[in-house]
């Protein structure tokens, strides 16, 4: 491996860095610490309040009476919020239902 592949991973972990310190901070309702100005994290971080109800997919999916394989779909494709965090997803049931209830009737289904 060459210099220029060693500099490239590093940055490419600094960048994952940033962009993790802002999913955990937004899911902790801290602000996180601002980046330095040439490095601006990607993604948008969610002002919403958290609440204290936030639910796996199953749970989600026993509440909704879904099929898990539909909260999923539906989170990946923006249809219903989720916070992720890595590989994990979790919902909050306030917002889902709130946001579900705004679309009306079954087009999200």
């Amino acid at each position: 491996m060459n210099t220029t592949d060693e500099h490239a991973i590093i940055e490419g972990l600094r960048a994952f860095t940033r962009m993790l310190a802002h999913e955990i901070a937004a899911a902790l309702e801290t602000s996180p610490p601002e980046p330095p100005p040439s490095t601006a994290a990607p993604g948008p971080v969610s002002t919403r309040p958290c609440t204290d109800r936030y639910v796996t997919a199953q749970e989600l999916a026993d509440t909704l009476a879904l099929p898990l394989a539909s909260v999923w779909h539906h989170a990946r494709n923006g249809t219903i919020p989720a916070l992720r965090l890595g590989s994990a997803y979790r919902f909050d049931l306030a917002h889902v239902i709130e946001v579900l209830q705004e679309k009306g009737g079954n087009s999200w289904r």
